[in-house]
């Protein structure tokens, strides 16, 4: 840990990962397993209920479910996951002289490989069964583009903030929870009234999650798709900017606290 002192941004976090990674599933490959194999089990619940249960309309809806829960996982995990880190990994910090930037972004990286993993061993199989376009797959890397940024940035807000004003971890894991109703995750944009779609638009994760759920939508438009892209960019840049004049306007007193 000695020599990360005065290594770059880069280094640290490479050897930050790679520790965290080794700790994380060390000698519990079930641990690895239950990662994906959870998932899996809850999808495979919820795409029954609303789908033959509920009969919703959407001719593939297990593949629209898949598309828009597999990133609500991940932004839902890497916040709450995220929310203490800092404080976690207090003594690193002031020790190793390791900036918390690395610790988050550390743990948003990680994360997005299961995501990745999480993807090609579901929505691949699912996207060929049901026989769409490979371009799809394209799409769904550019969409995760402003997603790891949103994410990255939500976190750092989130873990931050849990440092200079205590347990703000359990304010996040409340909105989590509301905001899983309040976003077209197990439900279409298409069932939402005319009168409150403003919501869609108002939710953030909304906006970052639509990029993936679009082209699982039975005859989407590219142009929507386009347009849905460029306000997730939009979102995503925003709270990237937020989380740097945060950290710069409490980035004394983050020290102090911690």
């Amino acid at each position: 840990m000695k020599e990360l002192i005065h290594s770059t941004f880069a280094v640290q976090l490479i050897a930050w990962l790679k520790a965290s990674i080794k700790m994380r599933y060390r000698k519990t490959w079930l641990g690895l397993v239950w990662v994906i194999l959870n998932p899996v089990i809850l999808l495979a619940a919820q795409g029954f209920v609303f789908s033959h249960i509920l009969n919703l309309e959407t001719k593939t809806y297990i593949l629209y479910l898949v598309s828009g829960w597999l990133p609500w996982i991940y932004v839902s995990q890497t916040l709450q996951m995220g929310n203490t880190q800092l404080r976690t990994h207090s003594f690193a910090i002031k020790a190793f002289n390791i900036k918390p930037q690395i610790i988050v972004t550390s743990l948003s990286i990680e994360n997005l490989i299961n995501f990745a993993i999480m993807q090609i061993l579901i929505l691949l199989p699912l996207l060929f069964y049901f026989d769409y376009s490979p371009s799809i797959v394209f799409l769904w890397f550019l969409a995760s583009i402003p997603l790891f940024l949103s994410v990255l940035a939500l976190t750092f807000i989130s873990s931050t903030s849990n440092v200079i004003i205590r347990d703000v971890n359990f304010v996040v894991n409340f909105l989590l929870s509301v905001l899983y109703f309040f976003t077209p995750i197990f439900y279409t944009p298409n069932h939402v009234p005319a009168a409150y779609k403003f919501v869609l638009y108002a939710n953030p994760v909304s906006i970052i999650l639509m990029p993936f759920q679009l082209p699982a939508l039975p005859g989407y438009n590219f142009q929507d798709w386009i347009l849905a892209y460029m306000r997730s960019i939009t979102v995503s840049l925003v709270l990237v900017f937020l989380s740097s004049m945060i950290w710069k306007k409490f980035k004394s007193s983050f020290y102090v606290r911690l």
